[in-house]
């Protein structure tokens, strides 16, 4: 919310162990968070370059909603770097909300 840029990453089916990574506090070592390299993208954040697509944007609005808010980006920078199938949040065994 503060620095109102994001970097989405698009995780491939051969990812998901990669994935697992972030499912803690990320630590920053470097040029690694939680051991996988990253750069520096164009607003700063950090891009995932060996991830098959990264989206880079800028927050442009944030909606409150109780307990959670809605975020409205602006995406200014896309890289595709390999054709992959998307791993889909019903695949994983994961749950993100009840």
């Amino acid at each position: 919310k503060q620095n109102k840029v994001f970097a989405l990453h698009v995780v491939s089916q051969e990812e998901k162990k990669l994935a697992e990574t972030f499912f803690r506090p990320a630590k920053r070592e470097g040029n690694t968070l939680n051991g996988v390299k990253f750069v520096t993208g164009e607003t700063g954040v950090p891009i995932f370059p060996d991830l098959a697509c990264s989206l880079e944007g800028k927050v442009v609005a944030i909606h409150e909603h109780g307990d959670h808010a809605t975020v409205v980006g602006e995406i200014i920078d896309i890289q595709a770097r390999r054709e992959a199938e998307a791993l889909p949040l019903k695949d994983t065994g994961w749950h993100y909300a009840h």
